[in-house]
């Protein structure tokens, strides 16, 4: 699939649908295509955000929620866009309810992610709800006999009332440039609170080696929480007003931000008989 003349590896089977739920009213729905989470419900209210033009047939990704990165972010490198773990059949290993209620899911090489990509590996998704929290952990095995190298992303769209007075703490002093800017045009981010609209962000924003620790405002009162592990960067994006996305409704660009923990900057090894986690826990 192309958008915008960009490739995209796309779903090609059938959009299975899960809802875990809490005892707190907390929520979390997904499809098992492309294991992408598309809801999280905590307080009363929507924390994610899902384009009002999404797609749930296959043919196409869908816009919004939190789509995985594997084995390559976004265009930086011969693969499809953001990789192909989005294109996956996914199979559900566990599934149990209670106090923390989650969903495990397996996916693997095949022989058309080997033509693109020849490693094995062997890829597991676990999504767990609590009260007052979503915690994501995607783990990559190298079920091969070589080395590879990988990056990638859990990349979240959080719904926000207003991206114009919506602000990110803890990315200051983190070097920092556009995703087109070389490693020499970096700079370290003067604002203790960064403002989330602007050319700047229309192009991500780039944090390398930022902290794990991140928090969303929402004007002047807290949003969600970001704490993040195994993935050294941090991009941040709203394609603002003026956008060449078909998928997305004339006001979407209003209601989210991208708040996306990344390996994007140096790939990671994984040796073989080895593996690499990327996690994140979202808590409001």
């Amino acid at each position: 699939w192309t958008q915008n003349g960009r490739q995209r590896a796309v779903a090609a089977f059938a959009m299975v649908f899960l809802s875990l739920g809490h005892a707190t009213g907390a929520t979390v729905q997904l499809f098992t295509a492309g294991a992408q989470v598309i809801s999280w419900q905590a307080k009363g209210r929507e924390r994610l955000f899902l384009s009002s033009k999404s797609r749930f047939d296959g043919s196409a990704p869908i816009r919004g929620g939190i789509p995985l990165s594997f084995p390559q972010f976004g265009e930086r490198g011969p693969l499809p866009e953001h990789g192909f773990l989005q294109a996956l059949s996914w199979e559900v290993a566990k599934r149990r309810g209670g106090e923390s209620p989650l969903v495990t899911l397996i996916a693997r090489d095949t022989e058309e992610t080997r033509r693109m990509y020849p490693y094995s590996f062997v890829a597991t998704y676990t999504v767990r709800l609590f009260a007052e929290a979503l915690e994501m952990e995607l783990c990559i095995e190298n079920t091969g006999e070589a080395e590879f190298l990988m990056t990638g992303a859990l990349h979240t769209h959080l719904l926000v009332p207003d991206i114009q007075t919506a602000s990110i703490s803890g990315l200051q002093g983190v070097q920092c440039g556009t995703m087109q800017a070389d490693a020499g045009q970096r700079l370290p981010e003067e604002r203790e609170s960064v403002t989330c609209s602007g050319p700047e962000v229309v192009q991500g924003m780039l944090y390398c080696n930022a902290p794990d620790d991140l928090a969303l405002f929402e004007d002047t009162m807290p949003g969600v929480t970001i704490q993040k592990a195994g993935m050294s960067d941090v991009v941040v994006w709203n394609p603002g007003e003026v956008h060449a996305f078909d998928d997305l409704g004339e006001r979407d660009w209003q209601r989210f931000l991208c708040i996306q923990p990344a390996q994007v900057d140096v790939p990671v090894k994984v040796a073989a008989g080895s593996s690499h986690v990327f996690s994140q826990r979202l808590s409001v």
